[in-house]
């Protein structure tokens, strides 16, 4: 039962920018403005000469005069019409004349720069923003962009929230310090429009948002316009285009780059140094559905979502598929359980689970087997199993009603990690141990009964876990591996079951060869076998365009899709190639969500190895590093990724 539910949510930082605002005096201001420099004040609708009246301005014969008597030790002020005293004159000590020729110098400051900016912007509502207009005086700055006038008018916001979330929920089946949680809440967002101005040619233009839906959304632009006699007309920097006025060829969108056009006489120049940050696509519409055509490389197999069951299914993937579309294979997976790192906060299905490599493993797949000479717990201590046979808890001591009565804190999640590796275990690498594990819906997976994986829908992070328990039968017999979350094991006890996947990455241990490599997705659903065809090419450097053979070696007669053992059939599923792609629902391909699967296990590898007899040429086209490495590392041997 959720007990309560706290949210607590802090907004540091708002930052809308305003750039309109207007002050309130700006009638007063521009009125000051036009009489100082004696022009019209355009605001009015009767504009009066700056030399009337009105202005209350001094005078052409109105003259001040500062006279200082050493006897007196003051300054005497005349002010005179002619030469007429308009006033009598003023007398100040040099402590008084000195204020007043302080104040005087401040007022005419601030008149001066009002007045500067009135005239600047005469007759426009422009530049009484936040950032002013900035005025270069500069004959030669004018000339080059058409103006002194410079303006930037930046708008937006920028949003900061910070929060807490702390959840209390009281269900027995949790442990005690699994029933509060505590976690930060963050999240900022900024929205900008910068348009700028530099004289009359140079235009500036940023849209960036945080939250825009498409990447194209955000822009970038830097624009400059030439006079009508110069040569150049025209210079773009950032997100530019090249619209093409013809239909044989199309002009190229969404590019981000350098863009020019240039005129010498009578010829126009348009030049473009791009990067283009879209593709186009043909999509052909026949009986209402569509065709398209997908290009993908041999690096591109689909991560952490297909999983073999067990290295015996592994090891017997490629003889089960010999005799195809038949599936050679005594093993008919019946019942599953898979299990996973619970990133949701679900609240059902949930159990602590163990979960061990070598569960139900032979000693010849397994990690802590006699050849390793690891230290601690012994996996096989009598003699020598077979190494064929079936997944089975009791192929070794990791049975779990043998390992629960030799370490009796297994079931126990709070001790089962000291108690393990104690024993010699290595966490992550042998075991993991998971609180609150979500057993995954029957709708959120698939697994192919005869040939022993399972598909999820949707691919795992770096970090989660995958760990399973199935059942199956063989030749007559039933085989389980790993515990049900029915067999009798009552939470809050830990459920015993076979690792697939861990939280950390080792390509040295057996656990990387149960992840599949050799499925492809092409995107799609719903493909149609009538319209299908498929090619495998390989990327001639000498010539740049694909062919769908090698271009030297022993195999150099035959084509890429025989070598890859996916043209084994005819169109009648009969065993004799025809050069076209075999497909096989289920083995070599999925059409509900368009999967492609080769029939080998590392097709671009090992199956090439065995198939070139040159060592050059298996050194130069074998690609072996996309299965013995992360495909991170692989994707570096770009001289193999073709």
């Amino acid at each position: 039962m959720k007990k309560s539910v706290g949210y607590i949510l802090l907004i540091f930082f708002i930052a809308p920018f305003f750039w309109a605002f207007k002050p309130v005096s700006k009638n007063f201001i521009s009125l000051k403005a036009a009489a100082d420099s004696n022009e019209p004040d355009s605001t009015l609708p009767y504009p009066i000469n700056g030399t009337g009246g009105l202005y209350l301005n001094n005078p052409s014969n109105y003259t001040t005069e500062v006279v200082f008597d050493p006897v007196s030790g003051q300054y005497i002020i005349y002010e005179r019409i002619g030469e007429l005293l308009a006033k009598p004159p003023m007398f100040m000590s040099p402590e008084e004349y000195q204020e007043y020729i302080y104040k005087k110098q401040v007022d005419d400051y601030w008149t001066s720069k009002v007045a500067s900016t009135s005239k600047a912007n005469a007759g426009t509502d422009r530049g009484s923003g936040l950032i002013p207009q900035i005025q270069v005086k500069s004959d030669a700055f004018g000339k080059v962009f058409g103006s002194d006038i410079i303006e930037i008018r930046p708008q937006g916001a920028a949003e900061l929230r910070f929060g807490v979330r702390f959840q209390k929920i009281e269900n027995p089946s949790l442990p005690v310090r699994n029933q509060k949680t505590f976690n930060f809440d963050f999240d900022q967002r900024i929205q900008m429009n910068v348009t700028g101005k530099i004289g009359d040619r140079l235009n500036l233009g940023i849209n960036y948002d945080t939250e825009a839906t498409f990447a194209f959304e955000n822009k970038m632009k830097l624009e400059y316009e030439g006079g009508e006699d110069e040569i150049i007309k025209r210079v773009e920097m950032g997100n530019v285009n090249l619209p093409v006025n013809s239909s044989l060829i199309t002009g190229a969108q969404s590019l981000f780059g350098v863009k020019g056009q240039f005129q010498f006489g009578k010829t126009t120049v348009t030049a473009v140094f791009s990067e283009q940050r879209s593709q186009s696509q043909s999509v052909n519409v026949q009986g209402g559905g569509t065709t398209n055509e997908y290009s993908i490389w041999a690096d591109q197999y689909e991560a952490n979502r297909h999983f073999f069951l067990a290295q015996y299914f592994r090891d017997a993937y490629e003889s089960s598929l010999q005799s195809m579309p038949i599936i050679n294979s005594t093993v008919q997976i019946t019942r599953i359980e898979v299990w996973v790192t619970n990133r949701r906060s679900s609240t059902t299905n949930l159990r602590n689970v163990v979960a061990f490599m070598d569960l139900g493993e032979s000693e010849s797949n397994s990690y802590r087997n006699g050849a390793n000479n690891l230290p601690g717990y012994q996996l096989f201590p009598g003699p020598v199993p077979n190494q064929f046979a079936y997944p089975n808890n009791g192929n070794n001591n990791l049975d779990p009603t043998e390992l629960a009565q030799s370490i009796p804190g297994v079931r126990d999640i709070a001790t089962v990690n000291g108690d393990l590796v104690a024993n010699g275990f290595v966490e992550a690498t042998e075991f993991i141990e998971l609180a609150n594990a979500r057993m995954l819906e029957a709708n959120q997976y698939t697994f192919h009964p005869q040939l022993g994986y399972i598909t999820l829908n949707q691919s795992l992070n770096q970090d989660e876990v995958l760990a399973v328990s199935y059942q199956y039968t063989a030749n007559g017999r039933t085989f389980q591996v790993g515990e049900f979350s029915n067999d009798g094991v009552a939470p809050p006890k830990s459920l015993i079951l076979k690792m697939l996947k861990s939280t950390i990455l080792n390509v040295k241990i057996p656990l990387w060869d149960l992840m599949m490599k050799n499925v492809y997705s092409l995107g799609a659903f719903q493909v149609d076998r009538e319209d299908f065809y498929l090619e495998i090419s390989y990327w001639n450097d000498e010539t740049g365009v694909p062919i769908p053979f090698l271009p030297d070696g022993n195999l150099k007669n035959d084509l890429l899709l025989r070598v890859m053992e996916m043209d084994r059939l005819n169109n009648n599923n009969d065993p004799q190639p025809d050069g076209i792609f075999d497909y096989v629902d289920g083995i070599t391909i999925n059409p509900r969500n368009g999967r492609i699967m080769f029939p080998v296990l590392e097709p671009f590898g090992s199956n090439l190895t065995n198939k070139l007899i040159s060592p050059a040429d298996r050194e130069k086209y074998v690609y072996q590093e996309l299965y013995d490495s992360t495909r991170f590392q692989a994707q570096k041997q770009t001289e193999h990724n073709k």
